[in-house]
């Protein structure tokens, strides 16, 4: 074994959203006794062929009146996708186990099947958003999501699957704020497990960002703002990043003249693992920590920063050689903390 030393305030309402404070408060949803209602009395068929967004549409304006809890049950939920589902403030969505809502095939270069825009205090718990890249209609664009959030503020998703989407299984956007993402798949979508482009306080815990491929980016997690947005406040922590055909996790701002746009990164406690690209990558990011994570087989180096890099720790990490090349390496521009990384 070799080691390398070198150089909230919380609004009072009755479902009550404890999103990002950092700790177990931020998985928590908690309902109080207020309206349950049900997708099927609203309309929805649940079989597969029956166009359900407006029953579940329906649903959510009704539980948005006075804050309460639409119950999907079983079932395949078809959706229009390009329309989209539009989660309102003040709601809770609670998908069973075995219900999925599913995207019609479509030909758009974007959709998502789940919005959440200009509202707060949001939970999204359970259930599969499954996509339709196998049977989409066109060959443009990359933007079709699972979920994306814009502007939105105090949302927690929780035990939900996103697979198979044309582009993300989720996308947080639109300068969104306080959002936790607790024990979420990601799996088989096309450009990203999820897209972090504009945001502040946002939380990843216990979760797995696994086979993305399709078209690059191709990551687990890709933070890349857009030209003027801003990515602060980024925790990562307990999740699997594996078989991604870009790199597992990537932080990527862009270059010119316009100053770092990320942050403030922690990327703690992770496995990544057999990525097709480096485990972990940081472009052009601030104030950044790499710590007790553990990374295995990637096929690019295993975590790489680039000389555009500052304020960063890396400390604790593990790293499992494969014989690929490169994959043992921890590159860094020496503007960074690099210490106590041990290799195996």
């Amino acid at each position: 074994m070799k080691i390398l030393h070198t150089l909230l305030i919380v609004p009072l309402w009755s479902i009550a959203l404890l999103a990002n404070a950092g700790g177990q408060d931020s998985c928590t949803v908690k309902m109080a006794a207020k309206p349950m209602i049900d997708a099927r009395a609203q309309g929805a068929a649940g079989d597969g062929i029956t166009d359900d967004t407006k029953a579940l549409q329906g649903a959510i304006d009704q539980a948005s009146v006075a804050g309460g809890v639409v119950v999907v049950p079983d079932g395949v939920y078809l959706v229009d996708a390009v329309k989209g589902v539009r989660l309102k403030s003040d709601v809770v969505l609670k998908l069973s186990e075995n219900a999925v809502i599913k995207a019609a095939p479509n030909g758009s270069t974007n959709y998502s099947i789940l919005r959440i825009e200009n509202a707060s205090n949001v939970a999204i718990i359970g259930g599969v958003l499954l996509g339709e890249r196998y049977q989409h209609q066109g060959t443009k664009g990359e933007w079709g999501m699972g979920v994306s959030l814009a502007a939105a503020t105090n949302i927690i998703i929780k035990n939900v699957v996103s697979k198979d989407n044309w582009g993300d299984g989720f996308y947080i956007g639109g300068n969104s704020k306080d959002v936790s993402f607790c024990s979420v798949v990601a799996d088989g979508n096309r450009r990203q497990g999820m897209s972090i482009i504009s945001g502040e306080n946002i939380l990843v815990t216990g979760s797995s960002f696994i086979n993305t491929k399709g078209t690059a980016p191709q990551a687990g997690i890709d933070i890349e703002p857009d030209a003027k947005e801003m990515v602060r406040g980024v925790k990562i922590v307990n999740s699997k990043f594996w078989n991604n055909s870009g790199a597992g996790i990537a932080s990527y701002a862009a270059f010119g003249p316009a100053q770092v746009s990320i942050f403030d990164i922690e990327v703690n406690g992770n496995m990544v693992a057999e990525n097709n690209n480096s485990g972990i990558s940081i472009f052009n990011t601030s104030l950044f920590r790499i710590i007790g994570n553990t990374l295995r087989g990637n096929r690019g180096n295993a975590i790489f920063m680039d000389d555009k890099t500052r304020a960063g720790l890396v400390r604790g990490n593990r790293v499992f050689h494969k014989g690929i090349f490169n994959e043992s390496r921890i590159v860094d521009n020496g503007m960074n903390a690099v210490s106590d990384n041990y290799f195996d």
